[in-house]
């Protein structure tokens, strides 16, 4: 990382309002390098972090509550029990990153990459996704309750002991994902695929369970 990299990193622990109004005008030119930034448990709320380059950085414990995050590359990267509720991820790369235990109420997610990200534990309750890719994301005892998801991919995920209640999902697909002992209690599922694979356990409410496509 460059030293105005390092510089634009310390503002942005420092004084995220003052990060927003410097940086403004040359993200708007090219992608902020932050890679590899420690921002550990910092207090990022409100923050303006579109087009930031966070490949690997580590976020553990990072208050990104209404954080704005669009084309944001956070491949790789540790978010351990990160702090996301109301944050709005687009066009983001979360790709191979840990978010186990993270808080993701009611964030937005659209078009945003996840595939092999880890997602255990976290909680994505009264979140919206759309258009996202979860393949072979690692979910076991996520919780979905209240979500809506639409278009959303999560093939070969690790599905196992998650919660998906009272959730609305719309042309999700499910191809060979592990959903054992996953709980679709009072869930809407319309035109979902592959909802009985590895469904050992499963539990849905008959009432409640839309159409599916198997």
């Amino acid at each position: 990382m460059s030293t105005s990299s390092a510089s634009l990193a310390t503002l942005l622990r420092r004084d995220v309002a003052a990060f927003n109004r410097t940086t403004a005008g040359p993200r708007a030119e090219a992608p902020l390098d932050l890679r590899n930034t420690d921002l550990r448990g910092a207090d990022l709320r409100l923050a303006n972090l579109d087009s930031v380059d966070l490949t690997s950085a580590d976020l553990g414990g990072a208050d990104l509550r209404g954080a704005q995050l669009t084309s944001v590359v956070l491949e790789a990267a540790n978010l351990q029990g990160a702090q996301l509720g109301g944050a709005t991820l687009t066009f983001c790369n979360l790709v191979g990153a840990d978010l186990s235990h993270a808080d993701l109420t009611a964030a937005t997610l659209k078009f945003t990459r996840l595939e092999n990200a880890e997602l255990s534990g976290a909680h994505f309750n009264d979140a919206h996704a759309e258009g996202c890719d979860g393949s072979r994301v690692n979910a076991i005892g996520t919780h979905f309750d209240g979500a809506e998801l639409k278009d959303v991919l999560l093939n070969f995920a690790r599905l196992a002991g998650s919660s998906f209640h009272h959730a609305r999902l719309t042309t999700c697909s499910f191809i060979e994902a592990d959903l054992t002992e996953a709980s679709f209690e009072d869930a809407t599922l319309s035109d979902c695929t592959d909802m009985n694979s590895f469904a050992d356990g499963t539990s849905f409410n008959p009432n409640k369970k839309g159409s599916q496509k198997q």
